[in-house]
């Protein structure tokens, strides 16, 4: 229950920052499957925090699709939309905390 009202008010921050709901729900069901296992919201894990990470939007953009470090490449994985909705997601969720 109480990941589904977390969803739920991730969704609606998202929204109310001008995403569509379709786009929102979308975005944190890409993270949840994609990055969640090495990127936590407020916790060091494998990867930086979600609140903590470094870069601009290109650089974040460029990351995702050709990977850093540890991290791998999803280009192959993900569709340029796709990336372009993490990028988004994480830019929103690090306006927030701040």
């Amino acid at each position: 229950m109480r990941i589904a009202s977390a969803t739920a008010v991730m969704v609606t921050i998202l929204m109310l920052d001008g995403l569509p709901a379709n786009a929102a729900v979308n975005a944190l069901q890409l993270f949840h499957a994609n990055c969640a296992v090495c990127h936590a919201p407020r916790i060091e894990k494998i990867g930086p925090a979600l609140a903590d990470m470094p870069g601009n939007i290109n650089e974040l953009n460029r990351t995702i699709y050709g990977g850093r470090k540890l991290m791998p490449a999803f280009r192959n994985r993900l569709s340029d939309e796709e990336i372009q909705a993490l990028v988004e997601y994480i830019r929103i969720f690090r306006k927030k905390v701040q």
